[in-house]
């Protein structure tokens, strides 16, 4: 009898081991259902440059990289959720494009390359008709005649991703403001430097002693001094020392005399970093309108002939026999960019995980590297950011629910597509339209709260 208990305990202790030894692992490793899988793809622009060789025509040069791959997530018996990607493919991309002004006409050679099989991928050629340059501009307003032709090798992922956000626009048309920013300068370098010398309104003259001063008010000598400052006028822009742009326009504007104010002035320009050996180089405007020098004067860039460095300006009045006292010289510097703007243009991408956004749509600025030139909210209000880029002014609750809206996109859309293809709304959700290419899909009380946010933003962003 012994034995047969020994034995029927040894059976009943294996019959639990086997049992319950797998349901511990269960606990462990097993999910309650199967995984859910979804392809993704997110692209980045790392640099683009432009080249204008006339003022009707744009190309431009930009390159960046893509990764593809197969997004996991699901809950595990226990609870836990879980989140990853899997089957990584790493690419690289360059894209041609060109802008015709007089025709309306765009074209787009984007070209792909895996950099993992270290094989070409494909290549996606586009043709479009657009009012505006769409690189260089920003406008909202789609192309006409938009066709956009891949290969048969082109990953359609990537190829989804990319027109879906494009939307009627150049596949490369996600740039960060800061690379549309530098486009917009080299535009404005290249026009500056297309421009003939026109000298029918200017001359270069050698150095010259001043004509009659200047007096610098407050440190007046004689009686005579005194008459001599009333009758100089005074320049009020540029501001002593500032910097002045190649890409902006220099304005010059006075405070007119107390005596002998004249309807016509003269401007004097000096460069003062003229090379050594070199005879000053001076440049003269001998008759602007003083009511506009009042107001504030732009001053034709070919003044200037893009010589960079600190120059000085000086105003006298000239309609008499007799030319007015120089004005006391301001002087300025100018230049290309200014100090911060010398580095280089943060990268642009499309996002940079699906888990941070669960969708493939939002453009991920580098918002940190732009804070300091970024709009800042009053107190109690923060950005929105419901893309990276997104500086709208609001309550903290509202960041909350564009945050958890951001996160549920890929719920809300429908899995078998419709009339507006992957970005299709389930019932009772519509897209959310906080920015322009803005498809999170939403209630439509939550897309009228965005309406009126952005209507919001500038009462409750921080005067500088």
């Amino acid at each position: 009898m012994r034995r047969r208990a020994t034995g029927l305990f040894i059976l009943v202790v294996g019959v639990w081991v086997l049992v319950q030894a797998p349901t511990a692992r269960a606990d462990e490793a097993i999910v309650e259902q199967a995984p859910n899988k979804s392809p993704y793809a997110f692209c980045s622009i790392t640099e683009a440059t432009g080249k204008f060789p006339t003022p009707d025509m744009a190309r431009y040069t930009i390159t960046g990289a893509c990764e593809s791959g197969t997004r996991v997530w699901g809950v595990k018996n226990n609870g836990q959720k879980y989140d990853f990607n899997e089957g990584q493919i790493p690419y690289s991309w360059t894209a041609d494009g060109t802008f015709n002004a007089g025709t309306k006409a765009v074209t787009e050679s984007f070209v792909l390359h895996n950099q993992q099989a270290r094989a070409a991928a494909g290549s996606v050629t586009s043709t479009l008709q657009c009012e505006t340059d769409p690189w260089r501009l920003t406008t909202g307003v789609p192309c006409r005649s938009v066709v956009s032709q891949p290969t048969p090798d082109f990953p359609p992922v990537i190829f989804n991703q990319l027109a879906t956000y494009a939307r009627g626009l150049p596949l490369t048309v996600f740039l960060s403001p800061s690379q549309r920013s530098a486009l917009k300068r080299q535009y404005d370098i290249a026009m500056a430097k297309s421009q003939k010398f026109d000298r029918s309104g200017s001359s270069v003259l050698q150095a010259r002693p001043p004509a009659t001063g200047p007096v610098t008010p407050g440190n007046l000598g004689s009686p005579a001094d005194a008459v001599l400052a009333r009758q100089t006028p005074r320049i009020l822009v540029p501001a002593s020392d500032a910097t002045v742009l190649v890409s902006s326009q220099l304005v010059v504007k006075i405070q007119p005399p107390q005596l002998g104010a004249t309807p016509v002035s003269e401007l004097e320009f000096k460069w003062l970093d003229t090379p050594a050996g070199q005879p000053l180089f001076e440049n003269t405007i001998p008759a602007v309108d003083t009511a506009k020098l009042v107001e504030g004067y732009t001053v034709d860039p070919k003044v200037l002939r893009l010589k960079y460095g600190r120059w000085e300006v000086r105003v006298r009045m000239v309609g008499q026999a007799t030319p007015g006292p120089w004005s006391v010289p301001t002087s300025f510097r100018y230049e290309v960019t200014l100090p911060t703007q010398s580095q280089k243009a943060p990268s642009s991408p499309i996002l940079k995980t699906p888990q941070q956004a669960n969708l493939n749509l939002q453009t991920a600025g580098a918002i940190s590297s732009q804070a300091s030139a970024a709009p800042q909210c009053k107190s109690g209000f923060v950005w929105r950011e419901a893309q990276p880029t997104d500086l709208v002014c609001v309550p903290p609750a509202s960041r909350d629910r564009v945050k958890q809206e951001n996160a549920t996109a890929a719920s809300r859309r429908s899995p078998t597509g419709g009339p507006y293809g992957p970005n299709t709304c389930l019932a009772g959700f519509v897209w959310r339209e906080a920015f322009n290419g803005d498809v999170v899909c939403v209630t439509p009380d939550s897309r009228r709260m965005a309406k009126e946010e952005n209507a919001l933003s500038a009462s409750r962003t921080a005067v500088p």
